[in-house]
C-alpha cells in the first residue's frame, strides 16, 4: 500500500482469484487536508494484458472523504491500480494486486 498525507487506496485483500471482486475503499482528503467532498472519484485499472479499465468510486454517504467501488479481476496476474489525486497534478496513489486461477482448475 502506497499512500500520502492527501490520502489511502485499500483494498480488501492483496491476492485474488480469477472472477472474485476486489473491494475498492480510499479515504481521501483536498489539498489543505480537509476530508474531499465530491460525489465520485475516478480510479485507473491496469489490467494484466496491458489494457486500462476505470472504475467509479462513489462517495460514502455518512464518512465524508471516504469512497468505495469495485471491479471483478479477469486476467491471471498483476494489476496495478491508480488514483489521481484532485486537485494534486500529477500525484497519485497506488496499488498493486495478483490474480491466479484456482489450483482445482489448473489440476
Amino acid at each position: 500500500m502506497r499512500g500520502s498525507s492527501r490520502g489511502v487506496l485499500l483494498a480488501d485483500r492483496e491476492r485474488y482469484f480469477l472472477g472474485q471482486t476486489v473491494e475498492v475503499r480510499a479515504q481521501l482528503t483536498t489539498p489543505q487536508l480537509e476530508p474531499l467532498e465530491a460525489a465520485s472519484v475516478s480510479l485507473a485499472v491496469a489490467r494484466p494484458d496491458g489494457t486500462t479499465e476505470n472504475v467509479v468510486l462513489s462517495a460514502d454517504g455518512v464518512r465524508v472523504g471516504n469512497f468505495s467501488g469495485q471491479f471483478v479481476v479477469s486476467q491471471e496476474g498483476a494489476y496495478e491500480l491508480e488514483l489521481p489525486l484532485p486537485g494534486g497534478g500529477e500525484q497519485s496513489l497506488t496499488r498493486r494486486i495478483q490474480s491466479r486461477v484456482p489450483d482445482l482448475e489448473r489440476e
